[in-house]
């Protein structure tokens, strides 16, 4: 109960507004979340799809854009 605690406050201190992005409780690793996209599109019939849009001010390094792209890119191959 301590560690839910602990990572409701972690989350609570880390707001949007601060990184442009929703925080997490944990972070899957990249290729797991890609490689999800790319079976879904193998799986189902997949006639539309969306990217949320965001503020690229608060993504300094680009690696919201680049996750964008790669997503794309899983889903159309």
């Amino acid at each position: 109960m301590g560690e839910l605690l602990a990572a409701q406050g972690a989350l609570e201190s880390t707001s949007v507004a601060s990184t442009g992005f929703t925080p997490a409780p944990y972070w899957p690793p990249r290729q797991r979340i890609l490689e999800a996209a790319r079976v879904a599109v193998q799986t189902l019939l997949v006639r539309v799809a969306s990217l949320a849009v965001y503020n690229p001010a608060a993504d300094t390094d680009g690696r919201g854009v680049r996750f964008g792209l790669d997503m794309a890119m899983a889903m159309v191959r």
